[in-house]
């Protein structure tokens, strides 16, 4: 009989031993084995980071080299008075330093027209000055041939003219007349 219970005693504690062991036994941890990268370890064990945000892209050496190669864009023109009135009463002089030499002079009547032709954004444009002798007015006559009055010639009329549809088209033309007499003029 003692063999009997030797042997239910026997597989009693192998059964006890079984169960004590593993509790006896740290926890395993997790994701680690024994030829585990410890990289992959530590990615896996922390908390998946969220995705980083587009970094600027950048230019390739062609990129680089075509933004250097484009010109910079060209300054703002100085604003300049296009208003065609602005002649009114000044002198010939006055005038010639304004617009320069004029493209044709002719006489009609007692006036000297004096005609300037430009164009901007692809419409021509005409500005004819019509100058008078300070003692002359518009009306009087005088002989077409002989030479202004004392004291030069004063403008007492002037036609902004030309293909531009509109005034202030023509506009831009005579500031761009004055523009090209300013760059001319240094």
């Amino acid at each position: 009989m003692r063999g009997a219970i030797q042997g239910v005693l026997a597989g009693a504690l192998l059964s006890a031993a079984l169960i004590a062991v593993p509790a006896c036994t740290p926890p395993p941890q997790p994701n680690k084995t024994k030829t585990e990268n410890p990289a992959v370890r530590e990615t896996a064990t922390q908390a998946p980071k969220p995705p980083a945000a587009a970094a600027p892209r950048r230019q390739g050496p062609s990129e680089q080299a075509r933004m250097a190669a484009r010109p910079a864009p060209p300054p703002e023109p100085e604003p300049v008075n296009d208003d065609p009135d602005q002649f009114l009463g000044q002198s010939g002089v006055a005038v010639a330093q304004l617009l320069g030499a004029p493209d044709l002079i002719r006489r009609d009547g007692a006036a000297e027209v004096w005609q300037y032709r430009g164009a901007a954004g692809g419409r021509s444009c005409a500005l004819d000055v019509f100058l008078y002798g300070p003692a002359e007015s518009a009306g009087s006559e005088r002989d077409a041939d002989a030479p202004p009055a004392p004291g030069g010639l004063e403008v007492r009329f002037v036609d902004l003219r030309g293909a531009a549809a509109s005034l202030e088209e023509r506009r831009a033309c005579l500031a761009a007349m004055i523009r090209a007499q300013q760059l001319r003029s240094g």
